[in-house]
């Protein structure tokens, strides 16, 4: 890269400064090891954490776990040293989330728990050089007594006033230029909340209620100072003022998960907020044209609609999508003007269709995950994931390659061609009149099956009684015969079947391993 090299090089800039050469290449990492520099980055965190684990042994405590400060951390040393440190007992007041907050996303340092569980007074700091550790320590100390003394300030501050007084506060926060303020965005969650909550059965009057203040918290002190509290001190102020727990914990847990690697809300109550949140964002957004593109998503919104998705799959309710994504353009009249809402839905059905597709096409295969994405009317998020899963099961069967490639053959023959009655007189005696008996014995049944979402015994029907009929029928039946009437007929059975199968999945979108073989439409 146009860069001359050399193999003059120097190692830790306190420990070891001098430079020095190096014979080879190959001496690299050792001769840097001697020089107090752990080049590979896994040698070295396996350094720091048993540091920090013997560290957190000898004040009589555990390490607190936390992946991404170590991740952090590992990468600001060249050789990684412990220095432990204390603080006032007295701050241990404070709630857990704020004394760790303060160690670790301002001081970088780890906490330390006792056997119980309780917090300790002491903390451990990870530095590149142990020259003069109890200078260190002492400085350290300092500056974490100030911060923490700084969050005890905001907390009582924060403590004159229930968090039902800051709602008017959020009138002069402004959500979105275009969509209004955070007071507004907060009536809206409200009746989301509500409307979610009566059709999943839970618990309306809670769910509007942690509706109403989950945003609250934005306009206390400690959040203010402490951004990341969001949320986690909302509930821990809502505690204290005897709000019931379901409410108070649905303040913290609505805005999980926060990546793929958070879990989903736990309870009923917070998934609905959760919901109702994103559902918010996402209509909104999508409703002004801030429609995601390539890797821009400043507001969020992929990870909003993963949220929604892997609440539904995941959490304790399910989702109808149509449903939310209606009520949520409602409740904007009068605070935004947005686009069509036929436009809005028709954007946000093919969005979420594309995240559901991502999340799914691994654990399942894209081909199955698309056939049952066609048959989907968009609406309840586990009717899908019941699909996918009958369809997947059905694809382990023996019987599977030809029944796909029956099904196929039938939809492919007859999608350009009218629906309309069936007329039994004009079948010919064989295989045609056995396909068409036993299609309309068992019609009724799939069909009912298909309704109620008992997709898997719906499959199992077709497998077992249509299978072997529709076989024989395409190796036996000529359908594109000169006799129009009869012509049609057959083509009307066809479709019919092809109609009934496509209720569950798009059986022509299902990969099979002999996709080469002909499939035309004369057997």
């Amino acid at each position: 890269a146009n860069v001359r090299s050399g193999r003059s090089t120097r190692g830790h800039r306190f420990l070891a400064p001098a430079s020095f050469d190096l014979a080879d290449a190959g001496d690299y990492e050792k001769a840097l090891r001697d020089a107090h520099v752990i080049v590979d980055v896994q040698e070295r965190k396996d350094l720091m954490m048993e540091a920090l684990l013997d560290s957190a042994k000898s004040l009589g405590g555990a390490l607190e776990p936390d992946a991404f400060l170590a991740d952090e951390c590992v990468s600001l040393v060249e050789e990684p040293f412990v220095v432990p440190g204390s603080f006032d007992e007295a701050f241990l007041e404070l709630p857990d989330e704020v004394v760790i907050s303060v160690m670790r996303d301002h001081q970088r340092y780890f906490a330390v728990r006792a056997a119980d569980g309780r917090l300790l007074p002491s903390y451990l700091n990870v530095v590149n050089t142990a020259e003069d550790p109890d200078t260190i320590a002492k400085g350290n100390d300092r500056v974490l007594r100030a911060r923490l003394a700084d969050a005890q300030f905001f907390v009582e501050e924060d403590l004159k006033a229930p968090l039902a007084d800051r709602l008017t506060k959020l009138e002069s926060v402004v959500f979105q230029s275009k969509l209004g303020s955070m007071g507004a965005k907060v009536r809206r969650l409200e009746s989301n909340a509500n409307a979610l909550a009566e059709a999943v059965g839970v618990d309306a009057a809670a769910s509007q209620a942690a509706a109403r203040i989950c945003k609250a918290d934005l306009e206390t002190l400690i959040v203010y100072e402490f951004p990341e509290l969001q949320g986690e001190m909302g509930r821990w102020y809502a505690l204290r003022e005897g709000i019931e727990q379901a409410v108070a914990d649905a303040i913290r847990d609505h805005y999980s998960p926060q990546g793929a690697d958070d879990s989903v809300p736990e309870h009923a109550v917070s998934a609905v907020v959760a919901v109702a949140d994103r559902i918010d964002t996402l209509v909104g957004c999508f409703g002004i044209g801030l429609v995601p593109s390539g890797s821009a998503d400043p507001f969020a919104l992929r990870r909003a609609a993963l949220g929604i998705i892997r609440i539904a799959l995941e959490g304790p309710i399910d989702v109808d999508l149509r449903a939310i994504v209606d009520h949520a353009y409602a409740t904007y009249a009068g605070d935004a003007k947005l686009r069509h809402v036929d436009e809005v839905r028709s954007t946000l059905d093919d969005f979420f269709r594309g995240r559901i597709r991502a999340m799914l096409k691994d654990s399942y295969g894209g081909d199955v995950v698309d056939a049952c994405l066609g048959a989907w009317d968009g609406s309840s998020i586990r009717d899908l994931r019941t699909r996918i899963e009958a369809v997947a099961e059905l694809r382990t069967a023996p019987e599977f390659e030809a029944l796909a490639i029956a099904f196929k053959r039938a939809f492919n023959i007859t999608k350009e061609s009218a629906r309309g009655e069936v007329d039994s007189s004009l079948f010919e005696s064989g295989a045609e009149t056995a396909l068409a008996e036993r299609f309309a014995t068992v019609r009724d049944q799939i069909r009912q099956a298909t309704s109620e979402r008992r997709y898997a015994d719906a499959l199992k029907l077709v497998a077992k009684e249509l299978g072997a009929p529709i076989d024989r029928y395409f190796d036996e039946v000529f359908v594109m015969v000169d006799d129009a009437n009869i012509r049609d007929n057959r083509l009307r059975l066809l479709g019919e079947i092809a109609d009934t199968l496509n209720g569950i999945a798009h059986f022509h979108q299902l990969g099979t391993p002999l996709q080469s073989r002909d499939t035309s439409v004369a057997a």
